[in-house]
């Protein structure tokens, strides 16, 4: 029923005309048969006998038999009640005046608002007025010309945004980069510091080890020499033994 109720909006926003001898009330002009087959051609009814009865009221308050028996009926019954929108058909549309149900005819030009011709009698006589359409004619070329400004100044803005972010990029990616090579640098250098640490501890442990081997040398000579004597050699007190003890005091 929403759906429906929205079909109905959409027939009655149709552009309306009044009538020569009875202004308050309006007919809807004929459509073109383009038009109908947009305008019922996004609709699903539902197979209830609500939306079915609704329908048939709608077609009958707006379209003679003629024109409902002309009418391509491509409508197909849904069991889940889901429904087309009618994004791409927008019909004419004439705002009314809202004291009196009837369309804008005029502008007041002292007030700057829209009347009709009720309006005319009751709020604004003796005031200034206009052509709707002349004062929209006039109005146009200023609104579009101001549009087109914004438009132009949108364009211009997104391309300079749009050119920031590319410069930004690129300097992000330069940076990544430069990033990426010091980095690299510093682990050489860390690298090569650490290499040459350790080889300066191996030089420095080959000559103490170099040093330790020829004291360790040295001790064992003498150990050697101290096993030369033995008691008999002790108990000599001559000039053979002398010799002996000065050099192993050496």
């Amino acid at each position: 029923m929403k759906k429906l109720k929205t079909l109905n909006e959409d027939i009655d926003k149709q552009e309306v005309c009044p009538l020569s001898n009875f202004p308050s009330a309006t007919y809807i002009s004929k459509l073109k048969e383009s038009d109908l087959s947009q305008l019922l051609g996004t609709y699903e009814l539902c197979e209830t006998k609500t939306g079915t009865t609704r329908k048939s009221e709608i077609l009958s308050n707006v379209f003679t038999k003629a024109e409902r028996n002309s009418l391509p009926m491509q409508q197909t019954k849904s069991t889940n009640h889901e429904f087309k929108k009618a994004s791409e058909f927008i019909p004419k549309v004439k705002s009314k005046c809202t004291d009196h149900n009837e369309v804008f005819s005029f502008v007041c030009v002292d007030c700057d608002v829209p009347v009709c011709g009720y309006c005319l009698t009751e709020k604004h006589n003796g005031h200034k007025l206009s052509q709707l359409k002349d004062t929209i004619s006039k109005i146009k070329p200023k609104i579009e010309q101001k549009l087109l400004t914004k438009i132009n100044k949108a364009s211009r803005n997104v391309l300079k945004l749009e050119q920031k972010m590319s410069s930004l990029e690129g300097q992000v990616q330069t940076a990544v980069m430069s990033l990426k090579e010091e980095g690299k640098k510093i682990i050489s250098m860390v690298d090569k510091c650490v290499d040459e640490r350790i080889e300066s501890l191996q030089q420095h442990t080959r000559k103490e080890k170099k040093k330790a081997a020829a004291v360790l040398s040295d001790n064992k000579t003498a150990l050697e020499q101290a096993y030369v004597f033995d008691n008999r050699n002790l108990r000599r007190h001559d000039g053979i033994l002398l010799q002996k003890l000065k050099t192993l005091n050496k």
